[in-house]
């Protein structure tokens, strides 16, 4: 039975057709667009022109990343482009409109025009569970990527972060040797207090050497060539931070070092799950702007 309301999901990868299909389940109307080449859409959801679909919603959900270049919609399974100024041609005063990762450049253009756009990748539920697809995603990698069982395996964990923290439980629970880093010294006594190795993110020249695998989730450079340097020759590096990453890849490359950069695990590894955690972070944004305006 239908609750009422109409969600309208534009553009995006697998994930969208996940979130079409999760917020249908639990009673939403869902119109989508931009996703006709999705084998996983549901048959349930209303397809029809971006124009329409906008129009006609109470809630309009894009995708994470919203935009790459500020004009188009990131919409890789779409038929053709879809332009931003046409999605927002439809907005009006009380229509909800969330995406991902907003640019600066583009919150700016729309607040010029009197758009209001929650960005849902900056809400904390998310961004916490989010961290469990990254984690297994980056895991699975591991075991793809090296010869040997985690167990046993010695892992540094650069950083101590949200996807640090679950990160580098779920390889202790494994049966890994884990070393996490951080610089904060409260937080070097939490990770001696929880069974692992602490180092400093500062100095990690001085350890590197002893590891078999090395996880980064800073989003900064971290690892130069000096310090690549300093890597058994076996080592696997798996970069988990956004672009630019932590990582000097080339370095890492000429050193003959096995470096993979994953980003955006939870829409590649899992995006069913991931979707779940985007509906439920919607429905939780969008209750609250509802009771703000009433």
């Amino acid at each position: 039975m239908s609750k009422g309301k109409i969600f309208a999901v534009i553009g995006g990868d697998r994930r969208s057709a996940y979130l079409a299909a999760a917020l249908i389940k639990d009673g939403y109307t869902v119109t989508v667009s931009g996703l006709e080449t999705c084998e996983e859409l549901p048959a349930e959801a209303a397809a029809c022109d971006i124009r329409m679909a906008v129009a006609g919603a109470d809630a309009v959900i894009l995708p994470m990343p919203l935009s790459s270049d500020n004009v188009t919609v990131n919409a890789p399974l779409a038929a053709a482009p879809i332009l931003i100024d046409e999605v927002f041609a439809e907005a009006r005063p009380g229509r909800f409109f969330a995406g991902g990762k907003i640019s600066a450049g583009l919150r700016i253009k729309l607040q010029r025009q009197n758009i209001n756009i929650i960005d849902y990748m900056e809400r904390e539920e998310l961004a916490v569970m989010n961290c469990i697809p990254t984690s297994e995603g980056a895991i699975a990698l591991a075991m793809a990527n090296r010869p040997s069982t985690l167990f046993g395996s010695s892992a540094l964990v650069i950083g101590n972060g949200r996807i640090g923290k679950i990160l580098s439980q779920s390889l202790r629970d494994l049966g890994a040797c884990v070393t996490v880093s951080a610089r904060n010294p409260g937080d070097l006594a939490l990770i001696r207090a929880a069974r692992m190795q602490p180092a400093h993110t500062g100095s990690l020249e001085n350890v590197l050497a002893g590891f078999d695998i090395i996880f980064n989730t800073v989003p900064a450079l971290v690892l130069t060539g000096e310090q690549l340097r300093r890597c058994a020759p076996d080592c696997l590096i798996i970069d988990l931070a956004s672009k630019p990453g932590g990582v000097d890849f080339a370095a890492a490359g000429h050193l003959g070092l096995n470096a993979v950069q994953a980003i955006s695990l939870p829409g590649k590894v899992a995006p069913k799950t991931a979707a779940g955690i985007i509906k439920e972070t919607i429905l939780n944004v969008y209750t609250e702007s509802r009771a703000e305006r009433e």
